[in-house]
């Protein structure tokens, strides 16, 4: 939702065509402090007509009301209730919002049993002295269909239902909207996926990419779409507002977003430019969008990952109509990220260039390391700082200097913190991804047809869950799926990173003894675990355990690997 000053910067936008007398009334009253008024309400001709609707749409138009204050003062409301009609029911509807211009202007609230919406919002609504809002009730159906046949108003019933500032509500009241009747059409379809790669980026570039998606209209609805706005969450660690400047969003090297609002992580593209209306998507058309900004600060290990947190933060609305498209992912999960881009900070002196670019780190302990002692038995050289604590380290942790060698050979990078952490479990995805990384092996160009069920061919891990099915790395389950997001086991682990080494010719693995005495003689992991022991890829927990069915974590997987794989 967009606060109350980038509220104000539409309204005003949208009014340019207001007189200049009007326009400086507007711009005063903004400033003048609150007192009691009149205000006027009327059904809008704007109102919707009685129609039917599609029993999935994510946003459907009800009542619109116009809302005129008094020439003495400006008029806040705080809320409004409105009251549903008809034959259906309040479970019908996920949510009911209030939006003025397009704009969401109110928080969004549930139907309650009553049949009740007491829509209320976190800034006051204002309404300048002597001017007058259009305001539309507009709500998200519950996607199931057995509402279909339902109906349902929404209305005003008497003054009482509008807490204001205004001192009299003159209106006829009741005000009621048109009735709409639940269909079993169904709203367009906007499907979302990620594009691009994770990538590194300088203090300094202009218009540099700091995320890419694609937005395709896949359903034969023969309706067009019109975009209107997408809001992101960054859930890296770099300031947007500090970070960035004159960001915006891009289709075929063209800025397409009207106005661009950073309100903490969040950041709004409003695609609505009030002249032509935002972009359009036409039926079965896949858009690619890239978003940019110029960089112009950060701290070392600052990243931009930027999420859609919620799908309903996409909003297109079917040209015609005003339904709101149904949006999914490619994956269909209700969350969907981008790729990283990990910005490297402007070195601005021959200190800084000291303490970011090269130092030379040794660490020498005396101790054995195990994969629970809290000493490192190595020595590294490190040619760039890296930042620890990323990975959910400090210098003491006993895996330093392995995850140290990953990152120093980038085969993890500090953008990846959201999937390898030192001391949690990692998943089939990240795993994958750097057995593939560390062993040099290229990941598949392109892919057209994943060999998997639960990777779609443009995400971006299909070339690495290829080139591993390929390979013979990693085969997948007999269902044709994946799993990335499942956990993997030690043994697990270990029995891929022994394999591929074998099978470049980097070892042979020879048989041998286990003498741990929680694993099983004579089973299917036993020449790896005796392999493993005999050359110190693996040393057990202190109390003299090995764990075979423990999740392998981010600095254990490090160990056997940079042992294996000769990396220091």
């Amino acid at each position: 939702m967009l606060n109350k000053k980038n509220r104000i910067f539409i309204w005003k936008r949208l009014l340019l065509a207001l007189p200049a007398f009007l326009l400086l009334s507007f711009n005063v009253s903004l400033a003048q402090s609150m007192s009691d008024g009149t205000l006027q309400v009327t059904l809008s001709n704007e109102t919707a007509r009685g129609t039917n609707i599609p029993f999935n749409a994510s946003s459907v138009p009800f009542t619109s009301v116009e809302l005129t204050a008094g020439d003495s003062s400006d008029v806040e409301i705080s809320s409004i209730t409105f009251t549903r009609l008809g034959e259906g029911s309040n479970i019908d509807f996920k949510n009911v919002w209030l939006e003025v211009f397009g704009v969401i202007e109110s928080d969004k609230v549930t139907v309650n049993n009553d049949n009740i919406a007491r829509i209320t919002f976190s800034l006051p609504l204002k309404i300048p002295a002597g001017q007058t809002i259009i305001a539309e009730v507009v709500a998200s159906l519950s996607e199931t269909s057995k509402n279909i046949g339902n109906k349902s108003i929404f209305g005003l019933l008497e003054p009482k239902d509008i807490a204001t500032t205004a001192s009299i509500i003159n209106s006829n009241f009741p005000i009621k909207g048109e009735e709409m009747l639940i269909s079993e059409y169904e709203t367009t379809l906007l499907k979302f996926s990620t594009s691009g790669n994770n990538s590194e980026i300088n203090v300094g570039d202009k218009q540099s990419e700091i995320g890419a998606f694609s937005l395709m209209n896949s359903t034969d609805t023969n309706k067009d779409l019109e975009l209107r706005f997408i809001t992101f969450k960054n859930i890296g660690t770099a300031s947007l507002k500090e970070s960035l400047t004159n960001t915006a969003l891009y289709v075929s090297d063209q800025i397409v977003s009207a106005e661009t609002y950073i309100e903490g992580n969040d950041i709004t593209f409003y695609l609505d430019n009030g002249v032509t209306g935002g972009v359009i998507i036409e039926e079965g058309v896949k858009m690619d969008f890239i978003v940019k900004a110029d960089i112009d600060s950060a701290e070392m290990g600052d990243f931009i990952k930027l999420e859609i947190e919620n799908l309903n933060n996409i909003v297109g609305l079917e040209i015609g109509t005003n339904f709101g498209a149904k949006v999914v992912t490619s994956t269909n999960e209700s969350i969907s990220q981008l790729k990283s881009y990990a910005i490297k900070p402007a070195i601005t002196d021959s200190k800084s260039s000291v303490n970011k670019i090269e130092t030379v780190l040794e660490t020498m302990v005396e101790t054995e390391v195990e994969e629970d002692s809290t000493s490192v038995n190595a020595t590294a050289e490190v040619e760039t700082e890296v930042d620890l604590s990323v990975y959910g380290l400090d210098q003491k942790h006993w895996g330093v200097a392995y995850v140290e060698a990953l990152a120093q050979a980038d085969v993890i990078a500090q953008s990846d913190r959201d999937l390898f952490q030192a001391n949690e479990a990692l998943n089939r995805r990240a795993f994958t991804k750097i057995i593939l990384k560390a062993f040099g092996i290229a990941p598949s160009e392109s892919v057209t047809e994943s060999p998997f069920i639960d990777v779609s061919n443009d995400d971006s891990f299909a070339p690495y869950a290829a080139k591993a099915k390929e390979l013979k790395i990693i085969e997948g389950y007999e269902d044709k799926t994946f799993r990335p997001t499942q956990t993997i086991t030690r043994v697990e682990a270990l029995k891929i990173i022994l394999e591929t080494a074998q099978t470049l010719g980097k070892l042979e693995i020879s048989g041998g003894n286990m003498d741990f005495p929680d694993t099983t003689p004579a089973s299917w992991y036993e020449s790896y675990v005796a392999y493993a022991q005999a050359n110190a890829v693996v040393s057990g927990y202190a109390d003299g355990l090995f764990r075979p069915g423990n999740n392998v974590t981010g600095a254990e997987t490090a160990k056997m690997v940079s042992i294996v794989v000769g990396i220091e």
